[in-house]
């Protein structure tokens, strides 16, 4: 039978008999109409719930294509270029005339081809070879032209396209059909596969979207707001640098010393092959964060889940296999292993012996410890295959000696039957005769050689890449193995082992072997065939790489012998361990240039699975908390952290209200944004939304849980400026790698004492010599002017010009304490008992001043992250500054003493976040790690406080508001070893929901000023003055309030003017006593001149409430208030 009439309807050949079909029709959509009658049955092999079945249907009615055979569909059988032309000429014909007119000659496919040119569908010469099955890119051309542009109208925003890019062939084509929505994808994120070969069933769901618009898929609404990061990654070339080559070994001879300097070159640091004997240059001359014996270490383990399996007890225990490869000689690795050695080839030791051995059964590094191991060692090296053949006839006299349960059942070779070399003959002979013998016999040319990503989570089969020799060449059954990224045993040059950068197809066989070992060991009735297909059936499909999936291959032989609790309790625990970032953003409120900069980021991100948490469908911190809750639950797994993108205009925060119980009354000061909450879902959305206060949780035991589970951090910045932060942070970790950076110290203690408690250098001198916590350098500066200059010996005081100089010429991580406000960081000095503050890095200059190298910031300042939005921090971020810790409210001090000993410093003092922080450094964390670690322990001991009577002094609620304002703003660290390049692909929504108001921000006024609006109200009678009373908090300074006066007006309010001197700088609050029920109202900053606080209230809110409090704030330890 002919190709094109098994594919297409020869009923085709008769619609010009069809009534009405002899006159041509009018163009349009209106000439496709579903006339056929399909039925569930009338396919035998079209299944009714089949994912294709709708397709397949509309296929049939519509005239489009029949089965293959009287009662078959065959809808995983492959679609020719002829048919795929064909398809597109009878489309085009009959959307143009309503007509298919095609007299078929020879070929038969020839008159479509003619109609494709003629008709432009198809340029003449395109293709050589008709005959060939069709790829899926080469179907969405030739069909993208059967249709004009203005049907296939885009419905779906998709900028990005995991595995198509600008260098693909047809991209414009593909891109077309899917923002038709013609063309969905393999997967969730949209993963196209152009090279794949389509199939029957792809190809009728694929015509019939084409013809019927209402078919056509709407992406946004089918994949949902969370979803998985598209990304691609390749492995780079590096450059040679002094005779180092890339990809070079140095684990022999001369090679074992490395002279070059690295220290430029991270990429082809990260690809060299070494054992734990080779010599590398000075810590100077690597590149910053390069480690080889974590390396070393980091490359023993198996991966991709292995180690779940030895913990069920499958470690191939009970099999006994074969391994023929060349002498292992004798090494201590080998004490753990059940072997049984054979020599034949007249050497003791070679490189590859012990390498393979160590892949199979090793005790840290094979996949089979437990398998009992016959290992026969030939000389490989003479390319002359009867060697290969004597090993193979040796074990099968063997087995005869074995008795039954303790036999040889497979034998594995890092090599293959090679016609290059001499007697390939014999080997097949003996191959054959092992498998007679019911032998098994394995090669390692039938699979894919792949890499681990340097230092990555190997259990993530993202961080699985083709070696760069192999190339991109994927054969559709190709199952790819780890064979670089690994360690393993040798004797070469007295070392113990070699890590492989790039291993090949030999380190593959061991692998593999070791899974069969536990597979035969499970199922001894499994053939070779079906343990290959069971490969197949169970393995990853990392973006259209097919890779082993120990797990899932084990867990199917458990189920073919019936024991399908262990299967699941496999499957179970290897999804448990999988970890999920989110990253969360608005992606209609930024540019596609911001989202490519941020897809590059999350994609170069190796320890877990990005998630893409679309915001634009949220207006608030609940909703968007409600649907990450619901997201994370419905996974399971792990959370490895929240990173959030943009202001919170952008990606709401929660807003709280910051109240808090002292020993006498109560500390109401207004509002404060915070995204602690992300950091664990196990609250109640509601009850953290909408009216959160520290002071209402304990007296009203609210089911809170405020200490984080996992790292959040923000990067506030707005649309546009995403690109510019990246190229920043890239050069950044290129020139760090991320490791620990030299710290600066400008300590400006605020208290006005000859010996500070709040001294931020004595401090970190402790951490230095008394707990043995600070061993980066680091270098102290201090305020030394006024009556009260830190005592601590420093280098400088806290100027401009020493900050300028320190971040000059090489990146440093800063940490400054002192006064500040949303806007500034101020120089605190006395003169003659008075505070002075003077605004000395402030968002005028801030840029200005630190202009040189990339630097963290960490303030331990009041009000820097104000709103999380215009203000200092975003202004530094959008300067050099590549990651700040900064407040977004008043920082208490309450509970302060530098010198407090380990167990005080526990109880409420906010120099236990900075003590655990730099231990957390100390210990080798990573910045954000440890400023999570920090927040842990700090909320953990203030919870532990929390059971104590309130105190004065350390006030366990005014640090948990401390824990709720700080934040790490910035971004979580990626994979720094520069090792290959990556391209994560964000869709842009249409258009974002606008976010909610979440109330009025409090101590301190918005970044624009927010003013007091005044009613319309007329004064009746004459003002006058009211009684009131005053409360001095105020640390340092004095205030002067003039006089209260009150005028009544016309609309139900009077207005109320404050006569005042107060020190400048401070907040203003107009709030009903104890938290502002009745009313709340935020004035002006003061400016230290007298001036007027003039403000209207309703009578009867006044009326109920019997007391106007207003309050003037520097911070919660240093404030006035008046009562009228």
């Amino acid at each position: 039978m002919k190709k094109g009439i098994s594919f297409f309807l020869s009923v085709v050949l008769l619609l010009t008999l069809l009534p009405g079909s002899a006159y041509a029709a009018e163009s349009g959509m209106g000439n496709f109409q579903r006339n056929g009658s399909y039925y569930t049955g009338l396919f035998t092999d079209v299944p009714a719930d089949a994912w294709y079945a709708d397709g397949v249907a509309a296929g049939y009615e519509l005239g489009l294509m029949v089965g293959s055979g009287q009662k078959t569909f065959s809808p995983n059988g492959t679609v020719t270029l002829a048919e795929a032309v064909a398809m597109a000429a009878r489309i085009h014909s009959r959307y143009g005339s309503g007509l298919e007119s095609f007299a078929q000659g020879s070929p038969w496919y020839q008159v479509y081809v003619d109609y494709a040119v003629n008709n432009g569908l198809l340029p003449a010469g395109e293709f050589s070879d008709f005959t060939v099955p069709a790829t899926r890119g080469q179907l969405a051309h030739i069909l993208a032209a059967a249709l004009p542009a203005s049907e296939l109208a885009p419905i779906n925003s998709v900028p990005t396209l995991p595995d198509v890019d600008d260098t693909t062939p047809y991209h414009d084509d593909i891109f077309l059909l899917y923002r038709a929505g013609v063309l969905t994808g393999n997967d969730s994120a949209g993963t196209f596969t152009p090279n794949a070969a389509i199939t029957r069933c792809e190809v009728a769901t694929i015509a019939a979207r084409m013809v019927q618009p209402d078919a056509r898929r709407h992406l946004a609404a089918q994949g949902g707001a969370i979803q998985p990061l598209g990304l691609t990654r390749q492995l780079v070339q590096p450059q040679a640098v002094d005779g180092v080559e890339p990809y070079s070994d140095h684990y022999f001879g001369d090679s074992l010393t490395i002279s070059a300097d690295l220290s430029g070159a991270p990429a082809l640091a990260y690809s060299l092959t070494f054992s734990d004997r080779t010599k590398f240059p000075a810590a100077d001359q690597l590149p910053a964060g390069y480690d080889p014996e974590a390396l070393l270490e980091w490359g023993k383990a198996p991966g991709l889940n292995v180690d779940i399996l030895h913990a069920h007890g499958f470690t191939g225990e009970g099999a006994v296999v074969a391994y023929v490869d060349q002498p292992i000689g004798s090494y201590e690795q080998t004490s753990g292993i059940n072997l049984h050695y054979v020599n034949n080839s007249g050497n003791d030791a070679e490189m590859h012996g012990p390498a393979v051995l160590s892949l199979l059964a090793d005790q840290e590094i094979g996949t089979a410890p437990g398998a009992e191991v016959y290992y026969y060692a030939h000389a490989a090296w003479k390319a002359d295959q009867t060697t290969h053949a004597e090993c193979l006839y040796q074990i099968i006299e063997q087995n005869k000696s074995l008795p039954e349960g303790e036999k040889i059942t497979m034998v594995g070779f890092s090599d293959n039957i090679d016609v290059t070399e001499a007697n390939a003959q014999a080997f097949r002979d003996a191959v054959a005769a092992c498998e007679d013998a019911g032998i098994m016999v394995w090669f390692c040319g039938e699979y894919g050689a792949a890499s681990f990503l340097p230092l990555s989570d190997k259990n993530n089969v993202q961080n699985l890449l083709p070696e760069l020799w192999w190339g991109n060449s994927v054969a559709p059954d190709m199952v790819f193995v780890p064979s670089a990224g690994r360690t393993t045993a040798t004797t070469m040059s007295g070392a113990s082992y070699i890590y492989w950068s790039s291993g090949g197809l030999s380190w593959t066989m061991p692998y593999m072997l070791g899974l069969y070992a536990i597979a035969i060991e499970i199922d001894p009735a499994l053939t070779q065939d079906e343990l290959r297909t069971l490969v197949v059936e169970t393995a990853y499909d990392n973006n259209g790489m097919k890779v082993v999936n120990p797990v899932g291959f084990i867990a199917a032989v458990l189920e073919g012998v019936g024991r399908s609790q262990e299967a699941e309790a496999l499957i179970q625990d290897a999804e448990a361990r999988t970890r999920y970032l989110y990253a969360v953003m608005d992606t209609a409120a930024m540019t596609q240039e911001d989202l490519n900069a941020v897809g590059r980021y999350l994609a170069s991100i190796t320890d877990a699975t990005v998630l893409v948490a679309d915001a634009s469908s949220f207006s608030n911190a609940e909703q968007l908390y409600t649907a990450l809750q619901a997201d994370a639950a419905q996974r399971g797994g792990t959370v490895a952290g929240v990173q959030i993108f943009g202001t919170p205009s952008m990606v709401p925060a929660f807003r709280v209200n910051y109240k808090v119980q002292m020993q006498s009354g109560v500390d109401d000061s207004g509002d404060f944004l915070t995204d602690l909450f992300y950091g664990n879902f196990d609250n109640d959305a509601d009850t953290i939304s909408n009216g959160y206060s520290v002071m209402d949780h304990f007296e009203q035991g609210w089911d809170v849980t405020l200490v984080p589970q996992w790292p959040v951090a923000r990067l506030p910045l707005s649309k546009g400026q995403f690109t510019a932060f990246f190229d920043k942070y890239d050069r950044f970790v290129r020139e760090t790698g991320l490791t620990q950076l030299e710290l600066v110290n400008f300590s400006n203690p605020i208290f006005a004492q000859s010996r500070h408690i709040d001294d931020m250098g004595r401090f970190l001198n402790r951490m230095h010599s008394e707990f043995g916590l600070l061993d980066v350098p680091y270098r102290l500066y201090g305020n030394l002017d006024g009556q009260y200059p830190v005592t601590t010996k420093v280098l400088g005081n806290f100027t401009l010009e020493n900050l300028a100089a320190e971040t000059r010429s090489r990146p440093v991580e800063l940490l400054i304490n002192s006064h500040g406000q949303w806007d500034n960081i101020d120089q605190c000095i006395y003169v003659d008992g008075e505070e002075q503050r003077i605004s000395l890095l402030n968002m005028d200059n801030i840029n200005t001043v630190l202009n040189g190298a990339p630097y963290y910031l960490d303030c331990w300042t009041c009000l820097n992250g104000y709103e999380m939005e215009n203000n200092l921090t975003t202004t530094a971020l959008n300067g050099q500054c590549v990651g700040m810790f900064s407040a977004t409210a008043v920082i208490s001090n309450n509970g302060v003493n530098c010198d407090a000993s380990l167990s005080d410093m526990a109880k409420s003092n906010f120099y236990y976040f900075y003590y655990s922080y730099l231990k957390a450094l100390h210990e080798g964390q990573s910045r954000s790690q440890a400023f999570f670690t920090a927040q842990q322990a700090y909320g953990e001991a203030l919870l532990a406080d929390s059971a104590n009577p309130l105190r004065g002094e350390g006030n366990y609620q005014f640090n948990l508001c401390n824990l709720l304002t700080y934040h790490n703003f910035g971004v979580l660290e990626p994979n720094a070893s520069a090792s290959f390049e990556a391209n994560g692909y964000i869709a842009q929504a249409g258009q974002s929901v606008p976010k909610e108001s979440t109330g009025s921000p409090g101590h301190g006024t918005s970044p624009s000023g927010t003013e007091i609006v005044l009613t319309d109200g007329n004064p009746v009678g004459e003002p006058a003055a009211v009684e009131y009373a005053e409360n001095n908090m105020l640390q340092s300074g004095s205030y002067t309030i003039h006089g209260v006066t009150a005028q009544r007006l016309d609309n139900g309010y009077t207005r109320y003017t404050i006569d005042y001197t107060a020190p400048a700088g401070m907040s203003t609050c107009i709030f009903s006593p104890p938290n502002g029920d009745l009313f709340k109202i935020f004035g002006p900053i003061t400016t230290g001149a007298r001036e007027t606080l003039i403000f209207d209230l309703e009578d009867q809110a006044v009326e109920e409430s019997g007391e106007i409090s207003i309050s003037f704030n520097f911070n919660d330890d240093d404030r006035f208030f008046v009562f009228i």
